[in-house]
């Protein structure tokens, strides 16, 4: 019986039994440590370009981590084919991320311990900056936006995670939506890496939604070609293929439920294979993929959309590339991991944060965990989850009393994590034998450890004590010189003993179903060893008291406290406690209580009398308020409310309350979650507050985290108000919200829920005129008790009951006259009423819901000064929001608010949004002139003339920017093209005035520039070189503006020493002799004597080898100095470090030129050299002030010798310093020198 379908679902509903606390549950044991701090839970977010998706763990320094939630949100970043991500999907990014830091802070994930990535969507993006800066300032996450070589290398150690491939040579796969991501590695190091811009969206828009499949695949497999993807995979091999992503696993379960083969007949799976493993083949993926491209037969839609859902309209060109992969890289079999790139984030956080972390740790749990997955089902699975739970309490006790300063007797042995995990192996393993049968089944689970090799991870003698320890957990306990132990050391048959009595005291214990406990504590006296366990509920409901309880247990163990004393040299004692933190009181008691001076007691009593009058609001007859004063009431110290209810208290109201556990399938991962709920037969009875008490208690417990949480009620809150609440849907949902401010904390999150669940509730159904009025009544009346402070509610509640129920100044008129019948009111008192709450809502800067308000109730008294006063505080969104309200005149106002703020882009926003272009003609202009700055700032000449789109004015500019920058080329190449002439004999002495001086090459002492393009002029030049101590390198090459292409090859690599600079032609050079070119390259890049210089020197590397992947030279490099590394200069990259050092900054504005032109403009060859020659000079300051005698006073010695590497021992950046000096180029031309 093989339960391998279910392996998931159980995997993860264990590693929540195991991670977190369960009111069912007998026994709180987590799997990994005891009372495991906050601290060691870690979040990662991928920001992918189909979805984000969250995943919290909780980890352990060993090198395993348990998953705590999993967040998956389909936002879809990629959809628009656009090189800009859209606002629609900015704001979707930021209410996903938003609603992922409430599940964090909901978990108590510290904000330290989080690591947020982007992938393709963002990476391809030209205003990702944008976004990642927007992304921080709105919610506090850092952007970190991976290279395509980064995402593969941490899906390959996501992979790590999830199989025991720790070993072998490792292919892997990942399909995403904007790109498909390879690697190949082995033990935890990456061999190569590379990232393809295939991905199932982006082919999807392109071609499967016309159905070219043809098409398709030739432009995948030239794709595949061109990337020299097969050449590098034959070169490094694998021994496995893995692959991972939503995409392949939907294609691996497509496949297990006999979607590609004929076992499907009107949608429904006729026969399911059982595997042992996850994965497929290639002639398994072939039928696939012959099924979904089969659009002709009958029914083929239905089905698909039936086994793939919502990723239905993604899955044809994720299939068909996959196909494909198989075919080029030669791939005949292909395991699937459920981990990937965010298990790699959390894998490299933890191996950052943890001393010696076990990568190959947690994939050995796994293997565990599958292997008691396939032989029990999900109740056995919880009982083995229970044995290890207690297995993990004993031992941590036994450890710590061990490691007690005061306790004179240790443990024959001293024991460590390992220990610990070879135990809760043996607990999750013990029972697996059952399916055999009961008898001998401890037998039957020691053979199949020991010979179906499926411990993956763990050498021969941790399996045969893992095994032998399941063997032993009943029946005889094991001799000392038991054959069977005579292989292992001494150490290890001391610990098996002690592991051995623990895990059968776990399997006795977590069988005495009877005893109700919910705290265990291990200590140790002059007596012996002491188990306490603590009971959960009151003496009345429980089977017996706590001396037979004591007794019973002490009947059923006392074997094993014999066999316990035999291996500890001490007595186990049992002892079991009553909690004293509750008592049981009824409302006749109450009047005694009352009389106290206690104002904690009081305030207690007071809640209680409240309740019981509100409980009797449907109880008229004497007989049943008789029984409701003989109620009793459940008061607690810990509980939020100060008091809660006894089941048996809600079933004497005649409720017809059914309590269960009910399953929810996750769709987002297949994950089998539990949520407490209840079952609301007849509501006739019920009061709004014992049904937010249930509802309370359904939120408090279960395994759910609180979103998935939050949606289950709300749909369980929708059944309610279809069950003929009385005196109905919209009333009940008023009351409820008047009573639920007792409920404090959960007030805020109660209230949204139980209006969302009304507003789709009235989407569905139609409401009573009678019940609406009653609720129209009781909303306005909720809304006066919160403007006075009676009931205290959130703002943005008070909104809501305000539009749901439709409440208007006439209504809250005739309240005010009903609340007080004998005062004079004026004819306006309702407007004066709510226009001082909306006073002190905007004193208290509360300006949206003001706003809200204002507009609500038609208020338009305030003026310009309102807006101003918003706009001050940087509340542009309410300030739109009220302009928009007041009409076309406050919108102008607006407008000239954003521009005098110099908030061009909002202000074009709200021009275009509004059709205000006739009142703000300069305004667009001026957003144009801003862009076309922005992007001359960048050297972006060519995209910024392709942005004035012939508009003569636009055009002008641009050459006045170009004249300013001293970029005497553009200049003329403009006014040629466009007739401007007559404006640049105009604006020739303007610009003369405001042109920046730069550094010159003659003013750096620099003798020849000489331009090498010849065999045996680089024979020369590298003569000369190799003759120099220290050189400056530098490289150019052609930008690429056109989006999907491939970056242009380097062009020219400049070499300068203290006397000449050399512009070697590397593109002539390696066609005409390429031999020579690697050998002397060689002889320079990879020479121990020579220093060489560079700035931002792993971006130059990194193009050079992609350009000139065949050549030697430039895959191994010795002595580089990165001058960026020894100043971290934030600002204006070398042309800023040049002004700091040598007082004058370089032009920039050539580094984007045309380089493959030839022969090179005078200018361009000065710029070249200039940029290889400065880095000498700067150098030779920083060597001047290492010394400490050569330090001015007031400046800081530098060092600069610890920032020497080769390529073998490359420093890593850090996120902020990458952010920092990260220059701002096209997203295509991985222009590499300076920063924005």
């Amino acid at each position: 019986m093989d339960h391998c379908s279910d392996y998931l679902s159980v995997s993860a509903q264990l590693s929540e039994e195991l991670s977190e606390p369960r009111p069912s549950m007998a026994i709180n044991l987590p799997p990994m440590a005891v009372n495991v701090p906050p601290s060691s839970r870690f979040a990662s977010i991928d920001m992918g370009t189909n979805s984000f998706k969250l995943l919290i763990v909780q980890a352990d320094p060993s090198g395993k981590f348990l998953i705590i939630d999993r967040v998956k949100d389909r936002v879809l970043l990629g959809l628009n084919s656009s090189r800009f991500i859209s606002k629609q999907s900015q704001l979707r990014s930021l209410q996903c991320l938003q609603n992922f830091k409430q599940v964090m802070e909901s978990n108590d994930v510290p904000f330290q311990h989080t690591r947020c990535v982007a992938t393709a969507a963002v990476r391809e993006a030209e205003n990702r900056e944008e976004f990642s800066r927007m992304v921080y300032e709105n919610l506090g996450f850092e952007v970190d936006v991976l290279s395509g070589e980064e995402e593969a290398r941490l899906v390959y150690l996501g992979v790590l995670q999830f199989l025991p491939i720790f070993d072998k040579q490792v292919l892997t796969v990942d399909i995403g939506g904007g790109s498909t991501e390879f690697a190949i590695g082995k033990q935890g190091r990456v061999a190569f890496g590379t990232s393809l811009k295939l991905g199932h969206v982006k082919l999807t828009q392109k071609f499967a939604s016309n159905g070219e499949i043809a098409e398709m695949r030739e432009f995948m497999k030239l794709t595949i070609e061109e990337s020299g993807l097969v050449e590098k995979v034959k070169d490094c091999g694998f021994d496995v293929a893995v692959g991972s992503s939503g995409t392949i696993k939907s294609i691996e379960n497509a496949i297990f439920n006999g979607f590609g083969t004929n076992l499907v007949y009107n949608n429904e799976v006729l026969v399911k294979e059982c595997k042992k493993e996850w994965g497929f083949s290639r002639g398994e993926l072939e039928g696939l993929v012959g099924m979904l491209c089969d659009d002709g037969r009958e029914g083929e839609n239905v089905k698909r959309e039936r086994f793939f859902k919502r990723r239905s309209q993604f899955i044809v060109a994720g299939a068909v590339l996959l196909e494909e992969i198989f075919k080029a890289l030669g791939i005949e079999e292909m395991e699937v991991s459920k981990y990937a790139l965010g298990e790699g984030i959390i894998a490299e956080t933890l191996a950052n944060v943890y001393n010696g972390y076990n990568l190959n740790a947690n994939a050995r749990w796994w293997s565990t965990v599958h292997l008691a997955t396939r032989f029990n089902g999900k109740k056995r699975m919880k009982s083995a989850t229970e044995c290890a739970r207690i297995a993990n309490e004993i031992f941590e006790g036994l450890k710590n009393c061990d490691q007690h300063v005061d306790n004179q007797i240790k443990l024959p042995v001293p024991l460590n994590d390992n220990d610990l995990e070879y135990l809760q192996a043996a607990c999750l393993l013990h029972n697996i034998g059952l399916f055999a049968g009961k008898k001998g089944y401890h037998k039957q689970s020691y053979s199949i450890i020991m010979n179906g090799g499926h411990l993956n991870g763990y050498d021969a003698e941790e399996v045969k004590l893992i095994a032998l320890l399941t063997k032993h957990h009943r029946k005889k306990f094991p001799k000392y010189d038991h054959a069977s132990f005579m292989e292992f050391s001494e150490e290890v048959r001391q610990k098996f003993r002690i592991l051995c009595v623990i895990i059968r005291l776990s399997v006795i214990l977590q069988q005495s179903q009877p005893v109700n406990f919910w705290k265990m504590e291990c200590s140790h006296s002059q007596e012996g060893y002491r188990l306490a366990f603590t009971e959960v509920g009151d003496r009345s409901s429980l089977p017996a008291t706590s001396q037979n309880v004591a007794e019973e247990l002490g009947a059923e163990l006392r074997q094993e406290q014999a066999y316990f004393k035999k291996v500890f040299q001490q007595e186990l004692m049992i002892v079991v406690l009553h909690c004293i933190g509750e008592w049981v009181i009824t409302l006749s008691e109450l009047d005694e209580l009352k009389s106290k001076n206690d104002e904690t007691t009081e305030s207690q009593c007071h809640k209680l009398l409240d309740l019981a009058a509100d409980l009797q609001w449907r109880g008229e007859d004497s007989e049943r308020k008789k029984k409701l004063q003989s109620l009793p009431y459940r008061v607690t110290r810990s509980a939020l409310l100060g008091f809660r209810f006894d089941s048996r208290v809600v079933a004497s109201f005649g409720m017809g309350l059914d309590q269960r556990i009910q399953e929810l399938q996750s769709n987002a991962d297949k994950t089998s979650l539990t949520i407490c709920v209840h079952t609301f037969g007849d509501l006739t009875y019920v009061s709004p507050v014992v049904f937010l008490y249930l509802l309370k208690e359904c939120y408090v417990h279960g395994t759910c985290k609180a979103t998935k949480k939050f949606r289950a009620l709300q749909h369980q809150v929708h059944h309610v108000l279809c069950n003929s609440p009385q005196p109905g849907p919209a009333s009940f949902v008023i009351r409820c919200l008047v009573v639920l401010p007792i409920l404090e904390l959960y007030r805020e999150g109660f209230s949204h829920l139980i209006i969302s669940a009304l507003c789709r509730f009235l989407k569905q159904a139609v409401i009573d005129t009678r019940d609406t009025l009653i609720a129209k009544c009781l909303a306005t009346r909720l809304f006066i008790h919160i403007v006075r402070g009676v009931i205290d509610h959130d703002e943005r509640i008070v909104v809501k009951i305000l539009e749901v129920f439709d409440v208007r100044l006439t209504d809250i008129e005739e309240m005010i006259c009903q609340l007080k019948p004998n005062s004079d009111h004026r004819f306006d008192a309702a407007k004066s009423f709510v226009e001082q709450y909306i006073f002190k809502l905007i004193e208290s800067q509360s300006y949206m819901t003001a706003v809200s308000l204002l507009k609500h109730f038609s208020i338009r008294q305030s003026g310009e000064s309102f807006l101003h006063q918003m706009m001050q505080n940087n509340q542009s969104r309410a300030a739109e929001k009220w302009a928009t309200f007041m009409g076309r005149p406050m919108l102008c106002v607006l407008v000239q608010e954003y521009v005098d703020r110099n908030m061009l882009k909002n202000a074009y926003d709200t021009i275009k949004k509004n059709n205000l272009e006739k009142e703000f003609p300069d305004v667009y202009h001026k957003c144009k002139e801003s862009s076309l700055k922005s992007l001359a700032e960048k050297a972006c000449w060519d995209v910024a003339e392709r942005k004035t789109y012939g508009d003569r004015q636009l055009l002008e500019y641009l050459v006045y920017l170009a004249m300013e920058a001293g970029y005497s080329e553009k200049v003329d190449e403009l006014c040629g093209r466009y007739s401007l002439g007559g404006f640049l004999k105009a604006k020739v002495p303007e610009a003369n005035l405001l042109q920046r001086r730069y550094l010159q090459l003659n003013e750096l002492v620099v003798g020849d520039v000489v331009w090498v393009d010849e065999a045996d002029g680089l024979c020369e030049a590298t003569y000369h070189i190799e003759n120099c101590k220290v050189v400056g390198i530098d490289c150019e090459w052609k930008p690429n503006y056109v989006k999907g292409s491939k970056p242009n090859r380097v062009s020219i690599m400049q070499i300068a020493s203290d006397k000449m600079v050399f512009i070697v032609d590397l593109i002539k050079l390696y066609e005409d002799v390429p031999h020579v070119l690697d050998d002397c390259l060689s002889r320079i890049l990879q020479s121990p004597r020579i220093l060489k210089l560079g700035y931002n020197f792993q971006c130059d590397t990194k193009q050079l080898a992609h350009s000139y992947g065949e050549l030697k030279c430039f895959k191994q490099y010795e002595m580089l100095l990165d001058i960026q590394n020894v100043f971290r200069e934030p600002r204006g990259g070398l042309s800023g470090l040049a002004e700091k050092i040598l007082g004058v900054a370089l032009n920039k504005t050539r580094r984007n030129s045309d380089w493959e032109q030839r022969p090179l403009s005078q200018n361009q060859l000065e710029y070249a050299a200039l940029d290889a020659a400065v880095l000498v000079h700067i150098f030779a300051h920083v060597r001047n002030h290492s010394h400490p005698s050569n330090v001015p006073e007031g400046h800081e010695k530098i060092e600069w010798k610890s920032h020497i590497v080769c390529q073998r021992d490359k420093p890593k950046k850090s996120k902020k310093e990458s952010v920092n000096n990260k220059e701002c180029e096209p997203a295509a031309t991985h222009e590499h020198k300076q920063s924005s």
